[in-house]
């Protein structure tokens, strides 16, 4: 009766501790995405739950052994992803109902499915931050081939972003990621449409722009002079 009478609609608890419950599921949605894009993107076999696929709030077993709604799923992929920066951006707004973390589900799965020994037996190298926040991102890349893919994701963010601020518009400064000589200098976001040419350091702020995760392909711009000599 206690805890009914503490969560329910109008007590002073309910009202004093929503805002805070707000910023701290903000802070564990983040860290629930991170952890999504390095369990499909670090070497090793994914390992997804069923009835996982969306926010799974439950303790435990037995608390964790409950019906899965493979309908519901079923809906949210009827849905056709755009992949582009406003489909993502749409996502992130409705981020509370799960979606988010299914749809960043399946663009992993279909990527490892289209670049399979890219991720099975690329090699694994950490990548260089430097910056004001250089200790608040992971950054390391798969390479096999020509081809590269980096990933950076942001660590602590609740300890910077103290004040309750929007995650997204948090300043990371001169925070950026340094691409090993070898690396290709062409990339392209796989979580959205952005492209671009590294001429430098990779901004945290730009790859951070529309979702606080990045996962970037890195190709060598193609050889026109060659391609006309062929022909």
């Amino acid at each position: 009766k206690f805890i009914t009478g503490l969560l329910s609609d109008g007590s002073e608890f309910r009202q004093s501790f929503s805002g805070c419950h707000r910023r701290l599921s903000d802070y564990g949605i983040i860290n629930s995405l991170a952890q999504v894009v390095l369990k499909f993107t670090c070497p090793g076999i994914p390992d997804v739950y069923q009835g996982c696929e969306l926010w799974d709030l439950s303790l435990v077993d037995p608390d964790n052994r409950r019906p899965v709604d493979y309908f519901l799923r079923g809906q949210y992929l009827q849905e056709e992803p755009g992949y582009d920066a406003s489909f993502w951006q749409q996502l992130w707004a409705d981020r509370y109902n799960g979606r988010i973390k299914l749809r960043l589900t399946q663009r992993l799965l279909n990527l490892r499915a289209a670049a399979p020994e890219t991720f099975t037996q690329a090699n694994y190298l950490p990548l260089t931050v430097t910056g004001r926040y250089k200790n608040n991102i992971l950054a390391f890349a798969r390479q096999w081939g020509k081809t590269w893919y980096v990933v950076a994701v942001p660590l602590h963010l609740s300890a910077l972003n103290a004040d309750g601020a929007d995650p997204l518009k948090f300043d990371w400064k001169d925070t950026a990621i340094i691409l090993p000589g070898a690396a290709p200098r062409k990339w392209q976001s796989l979580l959205s449409d952005v492209k671009g040419y590294a001429t430098g350091p990779l901004s945290i702020d730009a790859l951070f722009k529309d979702l606080p995760l990045a996962l970037l392909k890195l190709e060598h711009p193609a050889n026109r002079g060659a391609g006309l000599l062929m022909h």
